[in-house]
């Protein structure tokens, strides 16, 4: 499995009457080990007895480092040393879960569960929990929704609930007299007849006199 053995040159069917030397040819077998990577692409591996070691760490380096969106990890662990065999090795890739609360308006809790790929659905879910108004309340949030949920936990978003007050009719004023057209009129008229009285009294006295 290791290595493979063969002439130099082919034995001859009989040997020559001569001094003559054969030599025995040592080759180290090859094999392949294919990589299937987390974008999907598949690498191919060449490696023997003589140098699997190195290629194993090659291999190693090729799983991605875990990131705030996504994990990778082997479909299978890697063994301590490769196999003298024809071997695939795949690398996982999966998008890494946060969470965040939602405190509604009736004060209940809601753990929202999320990743880099549904993000934007999940945040659509948490602004529908907060109710539509009404004649009573007013809904709002403590502090405006992200444009996107961030990739961490602990995140909070709370529903205020505010009691509409209602509103308090204006109290009527009563009209003034200069307002009131029948009262004016009997003002005006109660001048007149006033007038006409004196006129007609200092009349009445010139004549006497």
């Amino acid at each position: 499995a290791d290595y493979a053995y063969a002439w130099a040159a082919a034995l001859p069917e009989t040997l020559t009457l001569a001094d003559v030397t054969f030599t025995v040819n040592k080759t180290a077998v090859e094999y392949t080990a294919i990589v299937v990577k987390a974008d999907g692409t598949n690498v191919e591996v060449k490696f023997t007895v003589e140098n699997r070691e190195e290629m194993l760490a090659e291999i190693a380096a090729m799983k991605p480092a875990d990131g705030a969106d996504y994990a990778y990890a082997w479909a299978a662990a890697l063994p301590e040393t490769l196999t003298l065999a024809n071997v695939t090795f795949t690398v996982n890739k999966t998008a890494v879960e946060y969470t965040a609360t939602v405190v509604k308006a009736d004060g209940t809790n809601v753990v929202v569960t999320y990743t880099v790929k549904n993000r934007a659905e999940k945040l659509e879910e948490i602004a529908a929990m907060r109710p539509k108004n009404t004649e009573e309340f007013t809904y709002g949030w403590s502090s405006a929704l992200p444009v996107e949920l961030p990739l961490e936990n602990g995140k909070t978003y709370t529903v205020t609930k505010t009691a509409v007050e209602p509103e308090t009719p204006d109290e009527p004023t009563p009209p003034t007299k200069e307002e009131n057209g029948c009262g004016g009129s009997i003002v005006g008229m109660g001048v007149a007849i006033t007038l006409l009285g004196a006129a007609a009294a200092v009349l009445l006295k010139k004549r006497e006199d």
